[in-house]
């Protein structure tokens, strides 16, 4: 017989990740540039795409799969184009972010 384990679904919160993402450009790239009114918009644009496709309840339809497509795209552009590293990465979520799996990250 099969045993099975039920396992709660991770919920995300929704984060205004605008306010760090300015200020990662602007450390990276040596310049104001994260203060540029384009810049500023696309990131509150990928804000609204991250919202829309992580922390809302999607249904089972085709517009769910373009909504998560969509932010998959600027994910991937933005990894192309902002240097991260895995380290920085966890650095930022220990410092930053709120989980719903307390346990699930130990201090070193």
């Amino acid at each position: 017989m099969a045993a099975f384990i039920s396992v709660p679904l991770k919920n995300s919160q929704e984060v205004n990740l605008v306010p760090p993402l300015k200020k990662f450009i602007q450390r990276t790239y040596n310049k104001d540039g994260g203060s540029d009114e384009d810049t500023i918009q696309a990131l509150t644009d990928l804000n609204t795409q991250r919202i829309n496709a992580v922390c809302r309840k999607l249904d089972k339809h085709e517009n769910s799969i373009d909504t998560l497509q969509r932010y998959y795209d600027q994910l991937a552009v933005m990894d192309a184009k902002l240097p991260v590293s895995e380290d920085m990465v966890c650095k930022i979520a220990v410092l930053c972010c709120h989980f719903a799996f307390p346990n699930s990250i130990k201090s070193h």
